[in-house]
């Protein structure tokens, strides 16, 4: 008789924010989500010990949350602690135009001060009616953007924040810095607490390669071909495996350090997998990663896995349990590939709904997977993988109503167990074999979204323009100085990161897009200014046009 298990896997991520010229943050959002998802989901979670889960901790990100316990700052802390009566006019503009980043429904109308700010800003030019804001009013905006990225979950443990809330409005400067400081202690709470609930084995961490690269197209942009033979590529062609191999060591190396132990799971940057890949992370004693269902779909000859009543798979013996696939090197990886349905309900759709019912349908559609299984020898695991963050500031209550209900009625369920992916695989052997893996990623199983565009396919000609700027300099001084040659590579690890290329072109659509675009041509730009040779004109043309 069959068995199911069922694991969450969560992606904790965002992009490598730091200017390289200032070392500042230029955007909040590593802060911001520090102090709304990273820490609370791991307390929400530790309130239902028989509810494993697994965290995956970009290293990036975990080396921006040390900067801020370390003092750093960004341009939106800056102006936040300012005192209101010393704000510019063009830092005033900056703190209108930017400090309603917020989803209004799920956050900004929790505020009443903060909806009546609101409707000023959006119902007037703000360049020439600036003169009507007065000081007390951007002082409240100081204030409320920040305590609306605030998990209410921290209202119990701080209860000086709840008065603050309970305020409303005409808040002090030291209310302000109250709220910063809260901010603080979040972050600086959060590392050692992943790193016990790692120790006590009540969550498995895993990591991504350093700055979140597509590390098949790192590997070569070519591999874009066999996910999707008529994509247009790049005009030039990068080809480092040894990129790879760096951006591996370096997020394997600090996940040591941080968490105490080595990781012995990986998420792959977007999912993005290919043979070489894994190659290179098995050498490391990476022993399993995870990717997408339609990875799975393609290796074994199909277009994607058909499904029938509750979205279950007709296949569903083949889906739900992990496979071991061969390697050149003589080594095996041990994949396991996310349920795509689950995982979209939960990051997309789940939102729109009340917590319970979102919950019922939930289980609903599991309990559907376990009657399709239960009559089958062997064990079946379920794989729910998504991002850890993004999805929850449209929830109701952040997400803990829905999260905390769907943990509960998991924890007291007998027909499935929830259970963590390296738990799964040292306790069970129903895995299947492969010998040939598709290249893909978790996004219709190619590169669309990172290689093809022309605005992509151009900030791909820069990126390898630089890089092998940078192999010519390493060949001719072969006496280059250590310390010099790992500062010209850091920068070129930054700017390889995906998050650059998702917001060129079509079809994310970002405010923030001329930041991103700035920034990953800055980190190019000091590329060349660390070698001393001169800075291609170019790299002072913004890519973003009204075709990106």
């Amino acid at each position: 008789m069959g068995n199911l298990y069922l694991s969450f896997i969560w992606h904790n991520h965002q992009p490598y924010y730091k200017d390289p010229d200032t070392g500042k943050m230029i955007l909040p959002w590593v802060r911001l989500h520090a102090t709304k998802d990273y820490l609370d989901m791991l307390l929400l979670k530790s309130k239902y010990p028989n509810v494993k889960a697994t965290f995956n901790m970009v290293p990036s990100l975990v080396r921006q949350l040390e900067e801020y316990c370390e003092g750093k700052t960004d341009t939106y802390l800056d102006l936040t602690m300012k005192p209101a009566e010393s704000l510019s006019d063009g830092e005033k503009l900056f703190i209108l135009r930017n400090f309603f980043k917020s989803d209004f429904r799920r956050k900004i109308s929790n505020f009443p001060r903060y909806v009546e700010l609101y409707t000023k800003r959006y119902s007037q030019d703000i360049n020439e009616n600036l003169h009507l804001w007065t000081t007390q009013e951007f002082r409240d905006l100081q204030l409320l953007f920040n305590l609306a990225w605030i998990d209410p979950l921290y209202y119990e443990e701080y209860p000086h924040l709840r008065s603050i809330r309970d305020k409303g409005q005409n808040f002090s400067h030291e209310d302000v810095l109250t709220v910063v400081d809260v901010q603080m202690k979040i972050i600086k709470r959060l590392i050692n607490d992943y790193r016990e609930a790692n120790a006590n084995g009540d969550v498995d961490l895993i990591f991504s390669p350093y700055y979140h690269p597509i590390l098949p197209l790192i590997y070569d942009t070519r591999s874009a071909k066999r996910a999707r033979e008529d994509v247009l590529l790049p005009n030039l062609i990068l080809n480092t495996p040894q990129d790879v191999e760096l951006q591996l060591r370096k997020g394997w190396d600090q996940h040591k350090e941080f968490f105490g132990r080595a990781p012995r799971g990986f998420w792959p940057s977007e999912q993005s997998v290919s043979a070489e890949v894994l190659g290179i992370a098995s050498d490391l004693g990476i022993t399993w990663a995870v990717t997408d269902e339609r990875i799975l779909a393609k290796t074994l000859g199909m277009t994607y896995f058909s499904r029938a009543g509750r979205d279950v798979p007709e296949q569903a013996a083949l889906l739900y349990r992990p496979y071991k696939l061969s390697l050149s090197n003589g080594k095996e990886m041990i994949l396991v590939f996310r349920d795509q349905v689950l995982s979209d309900l939960i990051g997309f759709e789940y939102a729109k709904w009340l917590a319970n019912d979102a919950v019922n349908d939930f289980m609903s559609r599991l309990e559907a997977i376990y009657a399709k299984v239960k009559h089958l020898d062997g064990d079946y695991l379920v794989t729910v993988a998504l991002d850890g963050e993004n999805c929850w500031e449209f929830y109701e209550n952040d997400g803990y109503d829905f999260l905390s209900r769907l943990y509960s009625v998991l924890s007291d369920t007998g027909w499935v167990e929830a259970v963590t992916i390296s738990g799964f695989i040292d306790k069970h052997d129903n895995f299947g074999r492969i010998s040939n893996l598709m290249t893909g990623s978790w996004i219709n199983a190619n590169f669309d979204m990172w290689i093809g565009d022309p605005c992509k396919n151009k900030a791909w000609d820069y990126l390898i323009a630089a890089r092998m700027q940078v192999e010519l300099l390493f060949r001719k001084c072969a006496n280059l100085d250590e310390e010099l040659k790992d500062q010209v590579m850091e920068q070129l690890l930054i700017a390889e990161g995906s998050d650059w290329f998702w917001w060129y072109g079509k079809p994310n659509e970002s405010a923030d897009k001329p930041i991103f675009d700035e920034l990953f041509r800055k980190n190019l730009k000091k590329i060349y200014e660390l070698m001393e040779e001169e800075v291609p004109p170019f790299l002072s043309e913004p890519i973003v046009d009204r075709r990106c």
